[in-house]
């Protein structure tokens, strides 16, 4: 055992030794290969960007998901393409602030993109976007909830339900009165509170009035406070910085893509130099 690794590090000590007299043979080479990676790595640095990122979790009442998918799509076009009026005017944010934002999509829970997204499952989505001056993070925010909850379908929706809420609230209404006009002529004729009269006992009455009474409460309250979405939760402001990603990942990136290189013309070189050999 002790021999095959003591072989082991001989073989790797030897090979490390041709790799470096290599290394110094075609400094030329090595240096050239080391120079196209720094520029490229130079060109990655200067075309990311530092930027703020947060999200938004959305549930939704009365629209398909795919619906709110589609609109915070056409916004994502809209950034993409850097058509600030336009992306300013359907947030009603100023062109200047519409300029800051880099990026904006909307996931299902899956993380899959939403405007694709045709299942039934009523769970929530999330928005993200990504901006560039911290100032104008509350704005954003707001804006793109606005946007969300004051769609035109979502108004035409919203307002088809509330004209069905008042329908059954008149209903409930009416039923309330008729079982009102009831009790006091049953409570006239009744002589007994535990006796039933003509099959009909009055304390069911009073509970029907009462669920009629919390239904009419209910649709109030639901015309009132609905919403095409409602805001889940929202996330803090998260900042990525380009520095930190040369520091992390640019030069870690930079030396393997030079050290890949070198084994490659390392290679290539031998395979060359054993090829001549065998000519000769």
């Amino acid at each position: 055992m002790n021999r095959f690794f003591d072989e082991t590090i001989c073989f790797y000590s030897n090979e490390f030794r041709v790799f470096y007299r290599f290394i110094i043979q075609e400094k030329i080479k090595v240096g050239f290969i080391a120079f196209i990676g720094f520029i490229i790595l130079l060109g990655i640095y200067i075309s990311k960007e530092s930027y703020y990122s947060s999200s938004v979790t959305f549930t939704y009442n009365c629209l398909h998901k795919k619906v709110f998918g589609e609109e915070i799509h056409k916004l994502e076009n809209l950034c993409k393409s850097k058509d600030y009026e336009n992306l300013a005017k359907e947030l009603k944010i100023s062109v200047e602030i519409a300029k800051s934002i880099t990026s904006i999509y909307a996931v299902n829970i899956g993380n899959s993109p939403l405007h694709e997204d045709i299942t039934n499952e009523k769970l929530p989505f999330y928005v993200h976007y990504q901006f560039s001056d911290l100032k104008n993070k509350d704005l954003l925010m707001k804006s793109i909830i606005s946007y969300l909850q004051h769609l035109p379908q979502g108004k035409k929706r919203m307002k088809e339900i509330l004209e069905m809420n008042l329908q059954k609230i008149s209903f409930y209404k009416r039923q309330s009165l008729l079982l009102d006009s009831i009790k006091i002529s049953l409570g006239k004729k009744r002589q007994n509170s535990h006796n039933d009269l003509f099959g009909i006992n009055i304390k069911d009455l009073f509970e029907i009035s009462e669920r009629y009474d919390q239904e009419i409460s209910r649709l109030k309250t639901e015309s009132s406070e609905k919403q095409t979405v409602d805001v889940f939760s929202i996330d803090v402001v998260n900042f990525y910085n380009k520095d930190e990603w040369l520091l992390k990942n640019g030069i870690l990136y930079y030396f393997l893509f030079c050290i890949a290189s070198f084994l490659m013309l390392f290679w290539y070189k031998k395979l060359y130099e054993n090829k001549r050999s065998d000519l000769l």
